[in-house]
């Protein structure tokens, strides 16, 4: 179990502290290791457990060029075939790990491509610092939790709720909506929460928010 976490501020810099602060309250899922990786207007952070690829698997993990970083919770049970095939196209590898995978399939495809290549329990962001786009996908079935905000220049995500509503923008409100849900059926169904604002993003769906637009949410399976 690891700690995905991050936020971007459009049009602005982001608050390191705030991504400090996720990182803070995330540890319990990742006590090994953490790291950021920082763009323009975007930071994506990881609270590390390390199983795979303890000696070079700390985060953050980038593509050659160190342009494009990867944070991910869960595990890629094919990313030695995937090291495989994408060393045989010229991908140089650094680490021995499953997230550098998702790095260099991000340089060949568009992120719902990605996504369908991976087997495995997974949530993920992506960053591209040239281009700006922040990317959020998570696994088929949901088995990796994912949560985010947005008001329209403000987007803040993490693995837990508490993490997302450590930005001093997000406020901890009930949504009234949730009550009659979870009366209903016992949980609030994705990609609603007990929160007004936070999201879940919904089980085998890519998030891409680029640098000029909205978050467009598609599924890929």
């Amino acid at each position: 179990m690891c700690g995905i976490s991050g936020h971007l501020q459009r049009g602005g810099r982001p608050d390191r502290e705030v991504v400090e602060r996720q990182l803070r309250l995330l540890d319990h899922r990742g006590p090994d290791a953490s790291g950021m990786f920082v763009g323009e207007e975007a930071i994506i952070a990881q609270n590390r457990l390390s199983i795979i690829d303890v000696v070079t698997g700390d985060p953050p993990i980038t593509n050659e060029t160190g342009d494009l970083g990867v944070v991910l919770n869960g595990e890629l049970y094919d990313f030695q075939v995937r090291r495989e095939e994408l060393g045989r196209r010229g991908h140089r590898f650094a680490t021995q790990g499953d997230t550098e995978v998702i790095a260099h399939l991000l340089e060949e495809h568009e992120p719902v491509e990605v996504a369908r290549r991976l087997d495995g329990m997974f949530a993920f962001a992506a960053l591209d610092r040239r281009s700006g786009r922040l990317v959020l996908a998570r696994d088929r079935v949901g088995k990796k939790p994912l949560f985010y905000w947005w008001d329209g220049t403000t987007f803040v995500f993490a693995s837990e709720i508490k993490a997302v509503l450590a930005h001093p923008a997000v406020r901890a409100e009930l949504d009234p909506r949730a009550i009659p849900a979870y009366l209903a059926f016992g949980y609030v169904p994705t990609p609603h929460t007990f929160f007004a604002g936070i999201k879940s993003l919904p089980p085998a769906c890519v998030l891409v928010l680029d640098a000029d637009g909205a978050p467009t949410v598609e599924p890929y399976w």
